[in-house]
C-alpha cells in the first residue's frame, strides 16, 4: 500500500520569528515605561514648583503687608543654632532650618514648626531677642505659614543704606525655600562654598525643587 502526503500550504511562525516579535514587543513596552516615568516626573516637578512658588510669594507678600505702618524691625539669624526670627512692628516670624535640634526648635502648640507667624510677645516672653525664652507658641497665638514637605533652607538679611538725607531703616530679606520629603537622596542639598542650593538626581515619582524669594522692608 502506498501512502501519499500532501502539504496544506499553511505555515506557522518559526522560533526565530517568535523571538524577534517578543523582542520588539519588549522594546515597545520599555519605551512606553520610560515615557510614562518621564511624564510622571514632569508632573511631580510642576506640582512641587507650584507649591514652592506659592509659599514664597505668600511669605514675601505677608512681609510687605506687615511692613506698612510698622515702626521697627529686629532680625536674628541663628539666635540659637538653626533658629531664626524677624520681628516687624508687633509681628514676629520664627523659623527653624535643618540644623536645629529638636530640643531647641521653635514649636507651634508643642509640634516642631517650619515658619510661624505670631506676635512679638507671647506669655510674657519676647521673640525679638538673641535668646528668646519661650520657644513654644500656643495654637491660639500663632499660625504655620508653610505646609508639609516645604521648608526654609537658607536666609540672608542685609541692612541697606537709606537714600541720602533719609533716616529710614531698609532691610533686604532673601529666603531660599525648597522641598522637604525627609529623603536625603531627593531633597535639596547645600554644596557649600557659597554656591546655591541644588537638587540631586530624583528617584522615580519624586522631584526636588528650590526657589529664592526676596523683598525689601522699609521702616520710615
Amino acid at each position: 500500500m502506498i501512502y501519499k502526503y500532501q502539504r496544506s500550504g499553511k505555515t506557522g511562525f518559526t522560533v526565530i520569528e517568535l523571538m524577534l516579535a517578543m523582542a520588539f514587543l519588549a522594546a515597545v513596552l520599555m519605551l512606553a515605561t520610560l515615557v510614562f516615568v518621564q511624564a510622571l516626573n514632569t508632573y511631580n516637578r510642576a506640582l512641587t514648583l507650584r507649591q514652592i512658588d506659592s509659599v514664597g510669594q505668600a511669605i514675601t507678600a505677608d512681609l510687605n503687608r506687615v511692613n506698612q505702618g510698622a515702626a521697627s524691625i529686629v532680625t536674628g539669624l541663628n539666635s540659637q543654632p538653626g533658629r531664626h526670627f524677624i520681628c516687624i512692628g508687633q509681628t514676629a516670624y520664627l523659623w527653624n532650618d535643618r540644623d536645629v535640634s529638636l530640643g531647641s526648635a521653635y514649636r507651634l502648640n508643642g509640634a516642631t514648626a517650619r515658619l510661624i507667624r505670631t506676635n512679638v510677645g507671647v506669655n510674657g516672653s519676647t521673640f525679638c531677642s538673641s535668646s528668646p525664652g519661650n520657644i513654644n507658641v500656643p495654637a491660639t497665638q500663632g499660625v504655620e505659614m508653610i505646609g508639609g514637605q516645604v521648608r526654609v533652607l537658607d536666609t540672608e538679611i542685609t541692612d541697606l543704606a537709606p537714600p541720602a538725607g533719609a533716616t529710614a531703616k531698609m532691610v533686604r530679606v532673601v529666603l531660599t525655600i525648597g522641598s522637604d520629603t525627609g529623603d536625603a537622596s531627593v531633597d535639596p542639598e547645600d554644596p557649600g562654598g557659597g554656591l546655591p542650593w541644588r537638587c540631586p538626581p530624583g528617584s522615580i515619582g519624586s522631584f526636588c525643587a528650590v526657589g529664592t524669594y526676596s523683598t525689601t522692608i522699609y521702616i520710615p
